[in-house]
């Protein structure tokens, strides 16, 4: 098909009647679109924007096993992607454990816990962790360490007695 023809057929009283019957939302004159990530779920039906929700699972983190960090739990690092307010880190049982479920800590200013539970010696020993790499977990955590693999190499562990 010709572009004279398709700029035609859009063009078409037809079309019009197709387009103002859609349930697209209308553009507001003088009042900007807004842009919407579109990350594997299909738009909301009705107009509203969706609660921000959490990354998906892999796509921003790294997965570090407690023989790598000397902590009794799991630790995801993660990087900045624009969803995720605070600098953290989040802990779990298990590498199984949904990501949902993870414990979330914050790392800056100070080491807290933002959502879940540790008892006070996990918190202990975690912040013992995250002071010996905060600047490695900063810098992944910015950007500036681009790899994972670089960021995994340049953490160090704490001892298990600790």
């Amino acid at each position: 098909m010709a572009a004279g023809s398709i700029l035609t057929a859009l063009e078409s009283p037809k079309w019009k009647a197709r387009m103002k019957s859609s349930k697209a939302p209308k553009p507001v004159p003088g009042k900007k679109a807004r842009r919407r990530a579109v990350v594997g779920q299909p738009p909301p039906g009705d107009g509203k924007r969706p609660a921000q929700r959490e990354p998906e699972d892999g796509f921003d983190l790294a997965v570090l096993s407690p023989r790598e960090t000397g902590l009794p739990f799991v630790v995801y690092i993660l990087q900045d992607m624009g969803v995720v307010p605070d600098m953290r880190v989040e802990v779990a049982r298990s590498a199984r454990t949904n990501r949902s479920e993870t414990v979330k800590v914050a790392i800056r200013p100070n080491v807290r816990v933002t959502r879940g539970h540790l008892d006070a010696q996990e918190l202990v020993v975690l912040t013992q962790w995250v002071e010996l790499n905060r600047d490695t977990l900063i810098k992944y955590w910015e950007g500036e360490i681009e790899y994972t693999i670089d960021a995994i190499q340049a953490l160090q562990s704490i001892s298990p007695s600790t």
